[in-house]
């Protein structure tokens, strides 16, 4: 979604967007936390070759850029 979309939504469209986004943003990152966890839990991050959880954390955000 670009910012001219979102510049001629009503006030409510507005409203009701944002808060459809920020429950979608709170379902992603718990999963996100999960799966951190269990990466964590089972030290995949030095399977894989990372020294740590955040070098492999740094390396995969890198990727998505």
């Amino acid at each position: 979604m670009n910012k001219e979309i979102i510049a001629h939504f009503t006030d409510d469209k507005l409203l009701a967007s944002l808060e459809e986004y920020f429950a979608f943003e709170r379902k992603t990152t718990r999963v996100i936390l999960l799966h951190l966890h269990e990466i964590q839990k089972r030290k995949l991050y030095s399977d894989s070759g990372y020294p740590n959880m955040f070098g492999m954390l740094v390396t995969f955000s890198r990727k998505t850029e």
